[in-house]
């Protein structure tokens, strides 16, 4: 059954048999375990399935499995610096980040003459191994959802880095969490 809001027009937005996602959990144990009830875990935990959204879906649940991944989320910035590189226009800045597990975590913001600024995440005590920070993966969902949207005292007082912040937060993007 599609629980979903109807359209403008009063149809509901998916056909018979329309193949839909859904986040549900058990109601309870019951007696036997061939007849189930679930309910939804949010008001928007069922949604039109798409090929595109149950490959990110996957790709998800797949990170969250892993034991690397736990205890992700931004709690806050700790802590940042600013560099100026040998040529001018170069430089980077590394934005330290508290994480729910207590894990390091550094956020990078590397500037090139003539390029686009570079934001990648290292997540251990080796800023060498920092990546780009890839759309829609459980690593994107902690800074998007997680990191503050402005730098704490005394951070925010630095020009240089709260461009690189500003540019960070914008290369990442919004939560585009809904919450229900």
């Amino acid at each position: 059954l599609w629980q979903g809001q109807p359209d403008a027009k009063g149809r509901l937005a998916l056909g018979k048999a329309a193949p839909v996602i859904v986040f549900a959990e058990p109601v309870s144990a019951g007696a036997n375990p061939d007849v189930q009830q679930y309910r939804l875990t949010a008001p928007k935990a069922m949604q039109p399935w798409s090929q595109g959204d149950e490959t990110t879906i996957r790709t998800i649940l797949a990170d969250v499995a892993k034991p690397e991944n736990q205890g992700l989320m931004i709690t806050q910035v700790t802590d940042a610096l600013h560099s100026k590189g040998t040529v001018e226009g170069q430089s980077e800045s590394q934005f330290f980040l508290a994480t729910e597990s207590g894990k390091p975590m550094t956020l990078l913001v590397e500037r090139r003459p003539d390029m686009a600024p570079s934001i990648m995440l290292a997540t251990g005590d080796v800023i060498d191994r920092a990546v780009a920070i890839e759309p829609q993966t459980l690593r994107w969902r902690a800074l998007a959802c997680g990191l503050p949207s402005t730098l704490p005292d005394p951070l925010a007082l630095s020009p240089e880095l709260l461009a690189d912040y500003a540019a960070a937060r914008q290369t990442i993007g919004p939560c585009d969490r809904s919450g229900s």
